[in-house]
């Protein structure tokens, strides 16, 4: 079967009408993006003294040398760039690995890792890590405990048989 001649020749049935797109013209330079985040706002125009028809400043008073930047943002305080103990990162590896790997080595070290990264700590505030110094501490003489009683458990269990 061959589909009924139409009158308008090789068009298709359906022809979309032809509007303009819409956009910059052509040739007109492209739109930048949008900004990502909010933009500070432009640092105002250094004045030579003060507006026309304001009171002069009281006597004693000084201007100061430049524009005063405003105070960041509510929540925006500054921040103090921290870096983590690799004493206490060492701690906390070796707290969990003494309670499954080599417990005596694995804790003793733990535990000293761990005094010595809470030290460091305690003394530089540029160093972070003080939640895992801890944990590792502890972590560390917990299983070194554990082991130790299990092995007591153990060797009383195999006497009495």
């Amino acid at each position: 079967m061959t589909d009924p001649p139409n009158d308008q020749g090789d068009k298709p049935e359906f022809d979309p009408p032809q509007t303009p797109t819409p956009g910059p013209a052509p040739g007109a330079p492209p739109t930048p993006p949008p900004p990502t985040r909010q933009q500070p706002p432009p640092p105002p125009a250094p004045s030579a003294g003060p507006p026309p028809g304001a009171p002069p400043p009281p006597p004693g008073y000084t201007t100061p040398a430049g524009p005063v930047a405003p105070p960041p943002p509510y929540g925006y305080g500054q921040v103090v760039a921290q870096r983590t103990s690799g004493k206490a990162v060492a701690s906390l590896v070796l707290g969990i690995a003494g309670w499954l790997v080599a417990p005596f080595i694995l804790s003793v070290l733990g535990i000293i890792f761990g005094a010595m990264a809470r030290k460091e700590i305690a003394n530089d505030p540029a160093v972070g890590g003080r939640g895992m110094a801890n944990w590792g501490f502890w972590l560390s003489i917990t299983g070194l405990a554990a082991w130790v009683i299990l092995i007591v458990v153990l060797i009383a269990s195999s006497n009495s048989s």
